[in-house]
């Protein structure tokens, strides 16, 4: 493998393959109609995997449209870093719209109260008349943000009037992953079109339409509209099991070993004493800690990282910035500061996730800012 984008291998690092990337792409991109568009998700770190990492890759690409976060900041950032494209915020805070015309992001309006707001905003700015792009969102059953279904008639009132341009309508599902929802899901399709419908028949140009995310892509592409919202998919991951062989995981967490001790048996490991010698043994410290995103809860043998082909599990509890690791009896033939699995080898982030009691998305997301990102090409 070869590194092509080296920011700093001491420590922490996420690794992030840029051929599988992709790859996952690919595999979206041929359940697409040739003319649909694609917004990669890149929020919340772009699932953990580095924000401007990915979003200058898929820019450089030229294979998507548009890309989606979650906050103005993050919205800035990638604007600093290069990227061009469009991008969509999807929660705009009013004290923050200089910004997002300033940077020319592009906000998600989900409630009628932040339209009127947005929309008096830029009248008050004396900006060009349908020239600022804005995407409004309903509530189709996910009851999070959304205007509700039986506003449309006073939203499109509002648009009637309205200084801005309206670039998208969008909704968002909320079991799309999951077989035993699927009535409510194909409930969730129904009230979007029966929204598109009343729309298209009120507005002199129709805007884009977009419902579908990963999952909805993977198990319901008739559902598309003219453009999706790829997000954890892209990273290579999913809840829906049955689609998790379509999809490669994009990256490996690894540490290093920064001491190998002996113990004799009845000593203690870690903070509180919470280790214990059962006999005597070797203990490796591993530079990744709680503030790395690694859980306290994994300590304490609940997780095993990967050293040489091997598994060996975590003793004591987590520290802050450091774990310990049990090599057992025999002197371990190790270096210091090799390289050591946390998951993308035989661990992978599926079992990550399940030893926290939790979703991959949760696991990817909680990956620490202070752990360097980098790509490599395979």
């Amino acid at each position: 493998m070869k590194k092509s984008e080296f920011l700093n291998e001491s420590g922490t690092n996420l690794v992030v393959n840029k051929s599988l990337l992709h790859e996952n792409l690919s595999f979206f991109k041929s359940k697409l109609k040739k003319e649909t568009l694609i917004m990669a998700m890149v929020k919340a770190v772009a699932y953990g995997h580095g924000s401007s990492l990915i979003a200058n890759e898929l820019q450089a690409s030229n294979l998507v449209n548009y890309f989606g976060v979650s906050n103005i900041d993050k919205g800035i950032e990638l604007r600093k870093n290069g990227i061009t494209l469009p991008i969509m915020v999807t929660n705009p805070i009013s004290e923050n719209f200089d910004a997002l015309i300033v940077h020319k992001l592009e906000p998600v309006l989900h409630n009628l109260e932040l339209a009127q707001a947005f929309d008096a905003y830029i009248k008050n700015k004396g900006i060009i008349p349908n020239t600022f792009p804005v995407h409004v969102k309903f509530n189709t059953g996910m009851n999070r943000f959304g205007i509700e279904p039986n506003q449309v008639e006073e939203f499109i009132a509002m648009n009637s009037t309205a200084s801005w341009h309206l670039k998208s309508v969008m909704s968002h599902l909320a079991c799309s992953d999951m077989e035993s929802e699927d009535e409510f899901t194909r409930n969730q399709f129904s009230s979007f079109k029966a929204i598109r419908r009343k729309l298209n028949l009120a507005l002199e140009q129709a805007p884009i339409y977009h419902i579908l995310n990963s999952n909805g892509l993977i198990r319901f592409p008739e559902e598309q509209h003219q453009m999706v919202r790829i997000g954890i998919g892209l990273y290579g991951a999913t809840e829906f099991e049955p689609a998790r062989p379509l999809l490669k995981p994009i990256a490996y967490l690894k540490t290093k070993v920064a001491q190998v001790r002996f113990v004799k048996k009845g000593e203690s490991i870690s903070y509180a004493r919470s280790g214990s010698a059962t006999e005597s043994c070797y203990i490796g410290t591993l530079t990744i800690g709680y503030a790395d995103g690694f859980p306290r809860k994994l300590g304490n043998g609940n997780w095993h990282f990967e050293l040489a082909g091997k598994l060996y599990p975590t003793i004591g509890n987590v520290c802050m910035d450091y774990t310990m690791i049990n090599f057992g009896t025999e002197k371990p033939e190790v270096e210091l500061e090799e390289n050591v699995f946390v998951f993308g080898g035989q661990k992978s982030i599926y079992d990550y996730a399940a030893a926290q009691g939790t979703i991959c998305y949760e696991a990817m997301t909680n990956i620490g800012t202070r752990v360097h990102r980098f790509f490599i090409i395979d």
